[in-house]
């Protein structure tokens, strides 16, 4: 299994398919953790996709797996809280995702990231949607501070709160989100194996869709 294999997987999406090469060769993740730091953004996000993929599918057996590639990110932002390019929070979220019986306990601590660390929060907030929308009660202490991001003046602050939230279907929400409706700027937000390019106001009105849907 070569770096470019597994480049060509996560390009069709293969995601199962790179659990099952893992399975047989550990060296699957170590090339997952490269292509998090990749400047390519549609490769970088299904590279955070594929690492929450494989590493949730192998704990299923031996959840020290998922503990080990969890604890490896959180390291990471430890000893580098600066370098926002590596993609460890939204990586920590989609393994948690798939496993949240298994890892919410890491949850808080991922909270926490969002009041420490104000490059990581965009991050963050997406990674908090992700685990909401199984999961919501283990995000539900950072609804405050989601809802208050809704006003902040960094537009991809607030189109990813509002995302995020409308993903984890937050009643309390439909208030300021409401409040967004006209925001006409711009932000990219990846969803469905895609980037997607949408203002502010629009990801809004959707979330809030999806709240109404979910009363």
């Amino acid at each position: 299994m070569t770096k470019e294999e597994v480049r060509t997987l996560l390009e069709a999406r293969q995601y199962d398919r790179l659990r099952r090469l893992a399975e047989e060769n550990r060296e699957v993740i170590e090339y997952l953790y490269a292509f998090l730091s990749t400047r390519d953004g549609v490769l970088r996000w299904r590279a955070i996709e594929g690492l929450g993929y494989v590493a949730g599918g192998l704990s299923q057996r031996d959840p020290a797996v998922g503990r080990e590639v969890i604890g490896r990110l959180f390291r990471f932002l430890d000893e580098e809280p600066d370098d926002s390019g590596w993609s460890a929070p939204e990586a920590i979220g989609e393994i948690i995702r798939h496993r949240p019986e298994m890892f919410g306990e890491f949850v808080p601590r991922l909270i926490a990231l969002f009041g420490s660390n104000q490059q990581l929060r965009r991050g963050v907030i997406w990674a908090l949607g992700r685990i909401g929308k199984r999961e919501p009660a283990l995000v539900a202490p950072a609804l405050p501070a989601l809802i208050s991001a809704l006003q902040e003046p960094d537009p991809e602050i607030r189109g990813f709160a509002a995302w995020s939230l409308g993903e984890i279907a937050a009643q309390e929400a439909a208030s300021a989100l409401g409040a967004l409706r006209t925001d006409h700027e711009t932000v990219t937000i990846y969803e469905a194996g895609k980037l997607w390019q949408r203002t502010v106001g629009a990801v809004a009105l959707d979330a809030l869709a999806n709240i109404r849907a979910r009363a």
